[in-house]
Parts: structure tokens; C-alpha cells; sequence
């Protein structure tokens, strides 16, 4: 990732029936999705008390799929 962030600590991988698979900063670090020159794309989905949710399109594609594939298993 382009954030500058360090993963596990700073930036956390997340899941809820909600909004599937998605990626957590705090809101102090928000500013670092709006940063000029990041290659990615970000799309924030909620900024809550705890941080502010956001995926990129390839976690959104994947998640996606990971629950497609959960169902067909079920």
C-alpha cells in the first residue's frame, strides 16, 4: 500500500456482514487517504468513533468473491 502505514498496527484488515471485507485507519490517519500521488483508489465506507473504514477495488472484488464462494460451499 501507498499509506505509509504499518499493517497490523496502523492499518488492520476488518470483516462485518455489513460491509464484508475492508481495511480500518484511525481517524488521526484519515488525512492519508486524500494524500496527493497515491496509486489507489480509496472508497470510504464510514467514519465511526473507532476509525474510519475504507476498500480499495481490488479488496472489494475479492471480498466479493470470497463470499460467493462461501455460499456454493454451503
Amino acid at each position: 500500500m501507498d499509506l505509509s502505514l504499518e499493517p497490523g498496527k496502523k492499518i488492520k484488515l476488518e470483516r462485518n456482514s455489513t460491509y464484508g471485507y475492508f481495511l480500518r485507519i484511525s481517524r488521526l490517519d484519515g488525512h492519508r487517504l486524500g494524500k496527493e500521488g497515491t496509486q489507489m483508489v480509496y472508497h470510504e465506507l464510514a467514519a465511526l468513533k473507532n476509525g474510519i473504514y475504507f476498500v480499495t477495488d481490488r479488496l472489494r472484488e475479492a471480498s466479493l468473491r470470497y463470499d460467493e464462494l462461501g455460499k456454493q460451499y454451503a
